[in-house]
């Protein structure tokens, strides 16, 4: 709901060119299909009234109260980001990636195989244990999302996992497999890496 990210990117020189309301599918297309440098805000944003989702009764007007799904895929939202989960790949950041709509969304389509070709990555912490980490593991390659994951509480390991990214997409070399990085052989984050980078150059 925040302004943060348009201020950061202003920051580093990369601004976007517009910033997009969720509420508002026809605006949020016309972006996609131009191909444009854009912020989505899907739920909302603090200084507009329209679009913004806050309350229970909001989440139901534009998700649907399908008990089963927690959303109806017909209505103009759901319908939106079905599309771009299914033809975009994604890179969660800052994201719990616990139960709620979107994680609903993307099981929705990896579980009836809607889409076969977009497969979504996510830099998050470890769990507290090992058995709740694969647990993790599991959820989110339920739901199409491939997990990195890097020992709370450094989270500087989240610009050391970009910058590994970033390189290989420049050099393609990988890492030593000698070494070891927050407590995953490096050979584990290279396949990651070279996969992620892999589905980046084949869209």
């Amino acid at each position: 709901y925040d302004c943060i990210l348009e201020n950061v990117y202003s920051y580093a020189g990369c601004p976007f060119s517009k910033v997009v309301i969720g509420g508002r599918p026809d605006a949020v297309r016309d972006a996609l299909f131009d191909n444009e440098h854009f912020l989505l805000k899907i739920h909302g944003t603090f200084d507009e009234t329209d679009g913004q989702l806050v309350t229970r009764s909001d989440y139901q007007t534009h998700y649907g109260d399908n008990i089963a799904e927690s959303f109806s895929p017909d209505l103009p939202l759901p319908k939106l980001l079905l599309r771009i989960f299914g033809s975009r790949r994604l890179l969660f950041l800052g994201c719990s990636l616990r139960g709620d709509r979107i994680l609903t969304l993307l099981h929705y389509l990896h579980r009836d195989r809607l889409d076969p070709s977009a497969s979504h990555f996510a830099i998050i912490p470890q769990e507290s244990t090992p058995q709740k980490t694969l647990e993790k593991e599991k959820f989110l390659r339920e739901r199409n999302i491939e997990p990195l994951f890097y020992p709370p509480p450094d989270h500087s390991a989240v610009h050391t996992l970009l910058s590994a990214l970033k390189s290989r997409q420049s050099s393609q070399k990988l890492i030593p497999t000698s070494k070891r990085v927050y407590n995953h052989k490096y050979n584990v984050l290279n396949k990651l890496i070279a996969n992620s980078i892999k589905h980046m150059r084949e869209q």
